[in-house]
């Protein structure tokens, strides 16, 4: 329950959930659940930043001239028109220059205002659609920073699980399997703990050369003559690797070696590369 309200926090701080969603995560909220106060208070300090990420955006320079030029214009327009009488007939001198009615200053600026309004409609409509932007790529980036916790959660546990079983090693009678690398590759160092009472193992990975992302290592133990799956892997940029030894039977008995070949990703049913590491296993 707690991963679906925290998959809905970063829409709480954003305040596009509907009503019922909001009034049911103000509930949720209200039980004390520390994980998704943890996700609101991460969102709010992410929305904290939108405004300081949107762009500063200033009117062209050429705008402001065009502007300046218009007001010039409407306030000197002239007209040149002769002075005659109603029958007279027109005057051979010179025409008398008589400048048409002086706008106000309301009326010349109006014009401006409305350049200016549209320019800033356009600004702000503009700020706005580029937030929203950023929003959906924060979204997507919170989520696939909390789908990489989890995995590194679920490692974490992992590795636990192999440490307090060699922490019990004193206690319990471990078998310790090593496997040394072959003529294919001869460099890294893996060892396999078993324990027979559990019919349970792990096993510990040093030094291997990191495989390209078409390929993968598969480990297999031996039980009368024939290979089986142990588990898929791959290591990290330092060759190490730590896991548990999968699909074991419920008794180790029968168990002769085990080995590690790369295979395509995802594993094969059976072994279809040269043996990279192979280790005996005595005591079974």
């Amino acid at each position: 329950m707690a991963d679906k309200f925290t998959e809905l926090a970063e829409s709480f701080v954003l305040g596009i959930l509907d009503e019922t969603e909001t009034r049911q995560f103000a509930q949720h909220l209200a039980t004390g659940c520390q994980e998704c106060r943890l996700a609101v208070q991460n969102a709010k300090q992410v929305a904290s930043l939108l405004p300081y990420t949107a762009p500063q955006n200033e009117p062209p320079p050429e705008l402001k001239q065009r502007l300046l030029e218009a007001i010039a214009k409407e306030s000197k327009i002239l007209t040149m028109q002769p002075i005659a009488g109603k029958n007279e007939a027109p005057a051979t001198g010179p025409a008398t220059i008589r400048s048409m009615p002086q706008r106000t200053f309301f009326q010349r600026v109006r014009g401006t205002l409305a350049w200016a309004a549209v320019f800033l409609l356009f600004a702000v409509g503009y700020s706005y659609f580029l937030q929203r932007a950023l929003i959906r790529q924060l979204q997507t980036e919170l989520a696939e920073r909390n789908a990489e916790t989890k995995l590194l959660q679920f490692e974490l546990e992992r590795q636990k699980t192999v440490i307090e079983r060699i922490k019990k090693s004193s206690a319990t009678r471990l078998l310790l399997v090593e496997l040394k690398g072959t003529e294919v590759n001869p460099s890294g160092s893996i060892k396999v703990l078993l324990d027979p009472q559990t019919a349970g193992g792990s096993f510990i990975a040093y030094d291997l050369p990191p495989l390209a992302g078409e390929h993968d290592y598969q480990l297999w133990f031996l039980k009368d003559g024939k290979p089986f799956d142990a588990g898929v892997f791959a290591v990290d940029e330092k060759g190490e690797f730590i896991g548990e030894v999968q699909h074991l039977p419920e008794t180790l008995a029968g168990i002769s070696a085990f080995a590690i070949t790369r295979e395509p990703k995802g594993g094969s049913p059976t072994p279809t590369m040269p043996i990279y590491w192979v280790g005996a296993v005595q005591g079974v």
